[in-house]
């Protein structure tokens, strides 16, 4: 293939710049690493928490990138495999039920579900996995009262949670019985009500019947 020089000093000015800049963020990003755990456990301001984060990290950026780059390998790997499963399954399927169309969407329908669902889960767990690597640098890098504070932050975090979901049940199970409870008195009201109706009927065609009986004669009729 005949590539023009103009294009591949082009192409090659292009591929120069592209990696500077790559070579700047990793730079700036691995800087970065843990500003958010600053300002999360030692409650920094945000624009002093990368400045901090650049400090601690100035002897560990290697250990960094190279974690980063286990991390994305890992998770190109899991979502290729993810997509090669589900593609080796759509291709079976049109040999499985031949020419039965709706059997073919149903079970295409059902692959996009659980290929969705597996590309969910793989994101879950990555997206973990990078979350629990920069905190465990930030512990690693940190002086001791610091990872002090963060331990016993990330605990009580962790029994907040566990005490917000109980009070929640809790709340939810006091707001059904009041619902079921409230249902109740509503049902022997109403039927109160339906009664003292029945009764207040009843007493006004006994009134109507006392005053038509007895009954009236007409005139010049002698009543035996």
């Amino acid at each position: 293939t005949y590539w023009p020089p103009a294009f591949v000093i082009a192409a090659s000015i292009i591929a120069v710049i592209a990696l500077a800049l790559a070579i700047v963020l990793i730079r700036w990003l691995s800087s970065w690493g843990i500003a958010l755990h600053l300002v999360l456990f030692e409650n920094q301001p945000a624009g002093k928490a990368f400045g901090s984060s650049a400090k601690r990290l100035s002897g560990h950026k290697a250990r960094l990138v190279t974690s980063l780059v286990v991390w994305v390998v890992a998770r190109g790997i899991l979502g290729l495999v993810v997509a090669a499963m589900a593609g080796a399954l759509f291709n079976i399927v049109p040999g499985l039920f031949g020419t039965d169309l709706r059997s073919i969407a149903t079970a295409t329908i059902v692959l996009l579900l659980l290929w969705a669902f597996a590309n969910a889960t793989v994101a879950a767990l990555s997206n973990g996995a990078l979350a629990d690597l920069l905190y465990r640098l930030y512990l690693h890098v940190s002086p001791d009262a610091s990872r002090a504070t963060a331990i016993e932050r990330a605990e009580k975090n962790k029994r907040s949670d566990q005490a917000s979901w109980g009070e929640q049940e809790i709340g939810n199970f006091l707001i059904g019985y009041r619902a079921l409870a409230t249902g109740r008195d509503s049902k022997r009201q109403d039927e109160a009500g339906e009664r003292s109706d029945d009764s207040q009927h009843k007493q006004s065609n006994q009134q109507v019947c006392d005053q038509k009986w007895p009954p009236k004669l007409p005139s010049g009729t002698k009543a035996r």
